[in-house]
């Protein structure tokens, strides 16, 4: 699996409170496995090939976690409205 862990950009700030938290199947296309500390993302991407793929926010005042997509990259997944 890999695991990618950035902080949140919301309306082109960073916001140091919330953590955007990405895992998926690793080797898809030479995708690595392992953990990685990111820059914030500036624009999102569209990936329509199928393999497992978590979304989630992790708000550190709160110690609250909102996993938000669950699954399937395309097709069977569990998602919803983020929260954070």
């Amino acid at each position: 699996m890999r695991r990618e862990y950035r902080y949140s950009s919301r309306d082109g700030k960073i916001d140091r409170n919330l953590v955007d938290i990405k895992v998926q199947e690793a080797g898809i296309d030479g995708l690595a496995a392992g953990r990685f500390t990111l820059a914030p993302s500036t624009s999102g991407t569209f990936d329509d090939r199928s393999y497992f793929v978590a979304f989630a926010t992790y708000k550190i005042s709160r110690a609250a976690l909102d996993l938000w997509a669950c699954g399937q990259n395309v097709g069977d997944s569990v998602r919803h409205e983020p929260i954070y």
